[in-house]
């Protein structure tokens, strides 16, 4: 698979890019998989755009509209009631979390807020973020995503972007991993590639221990962290050996190596790679509604072998139905005047008894 999913920097460098879509009207909402939706947009003077979300994972502008169901979820249908011929009023992450919220105003004020980490999610809330509802109902000790609720954000991790060097210096000073880039990827929340990055761009050693750090050298990382946000948009699709293995929105010194192929913009980017990917790749729901058909085709053909083999014996019953009754007849009798065990003597010639139990009075014969 080529990318997973995106970190809260790409989403950072995406939601900028998504600001064209500013009072966008929402023509119609499509339902797309399981926890995914279509939104078809009109931009004033420009024309139509989609905006697709796949939870987990992505958001980002496509060119094609793709396969929708006939029939939209239920939760597909509040959106249309709620958010139809409303305006995007914003696009904004929700602090360094891997969480998009989508305002849009239109009689009245809804968000709708996209979790891209995790198993991920999509709620519709009102203007006080009371949840109207939700793709996915969960519960955690720590909050409620349920209609009703009041939707709260997970614990916030440290955003580097906004921070200074003595608070960067003491994240990782508490930090429990053995190696900088680790403390890096989990601390920071950035992952493994742009962990991997900064620690080039400082020119410190990404398995030096985080506690172990010089002054100097939490200072080159905040230059790093600084220049890396302040990076201008290159959207690009990294290949190696001649197959994409990431799409990143800026020029990254960790993929020096890589061939390149630029995009204008990193939704291009996204949409390029990921597409290619699922004409490739066999929807999950599709897999999963084969593997059901097959289990019930091969359910069927066992009804059917069953049918015909009572078929059968129905007509083999029918065919000696006066046999059986002499033989019914006899072991009644067998069982009044003689030992059940007896019936062979009793039987005509030719009826082939192959058991008899007398502990539960049967009689098994071949036919």
């Amino acid at each position: 698979m080529v990318k997973k999913g995106l970190s809260s920097f790409e989403i950072r460098f995406l939601v900028g890019e998504l600001d064209s879509l500013k009072n966008a009207r929402v023509d119609k909402v499509y339902k797309t998989e399981r926890k995914g939706l279509l939104l078809q947009l009109h931009r004033p003077g420009i024309g139509k755009a989609l905006l697709l979300i796949s939870a987990p994972g992505f958001m980002y502008i496509t060119s094609s509209k793709g396969e929708t169901p006939e029939k939209p979820s239920g939760f597909c249908m509040l959106l249309r009631k709620h958010l139809s011929n409303s305006r995007i009023e914003g696009i904004s992450q929700i602090g360094s979390e891997r969480i998009v919220r989508i305002l849009f105003r239109g009689k009245e004020q809804r968000s709708l807020i996209v979790e891209l980490f995790s198993k991920g999610n999509i709620l519709l809330c009102d203007e006080d973020d009371k949840i109207l509802g939700a793709a996915e109902q969960i519960s955690w000790s720590e909050r409620e995503v349920r209609t009703g609720y009041i939707y709260k954000t997970p614990a916030a991790r440290p955003d580097p972007f906004g921070m200074g060097i003595g608070e960067i210096h003491n994240v990782l000073e508490g930090s429990d991993s053995s190696e900088l880039v680790k403390a890096l990827a989990i601390s920071f929340g950035l992952g493994g590639v742009y962990a991997e990055e900064l620690c080039a761009r400082a020119g410190v050693d990404k398995k030096k221990f985080p506690k172990e750090l010089s002054r100097a050298e939490v200072k080159r990382l905040f230059t790093a962290i600084s220049g890396l946000r302040r990076e201008k948009p290159k959207p690009n699709a990294v290949i190696k050996a001649g197959k994409t293995i990431d799409i990143v929105p800026v020029e990254l010194k960790y993929y020096g190596d890589c061939e390149k192929k630029a995009f204008k913009t990193y939704s291009e980017a996204l949409d390029s790679a990921l597409e290619k990917e699922a004409a490739t790749l066999e929807n999950p729901e599709i897999a999963r509604i084969k593997k059901m058909i097959a289990k019930q085709e091969e359910y069927i053909a066992s009804l059917a072998e069953a049918e015909a083999e009572n078929r059968r014996k129905g007509e083999l019953i029918y065919e000696k139905y006066i046999m059986l009754k002499e033989i019914l007849e006899e072991a009644k009798e067998a069982r009044k005047n003689h030992a059940l065990k007896d019936i062979r003597k009793r039987l005509k010639q030719g009826i082939v008894v192959r058991s008899v139990d007398e502990a539960n009075a049967k009689i098994s014969i071949e036919l």
